[in-house]
């Protein structure tokens, strides 16, 4: 059925577009949480 597909096609479109939309915002968030952080306090969690 034509319309199935293109309404799988549809939802599928859109939940990569929220799960990308998701990602970048998550991405941002860590960076200004990490540029929040001192240099220092970094390096020591990822030496440990």
């Amino acid at each position: 059925d034509i319309v199935v597909m293109l309404s799988f096609f549809l939802v599928s479109a859109l939940s990569k577009a929220c799960l990308g939309w998701h990602l970048g915002l998550v991405a941002r968030l860590g960076s200004l949480f990490l540029g929040s952080l001192p240099l220092e306090n970094i390096q020591a969690i990822i030496l440990q």
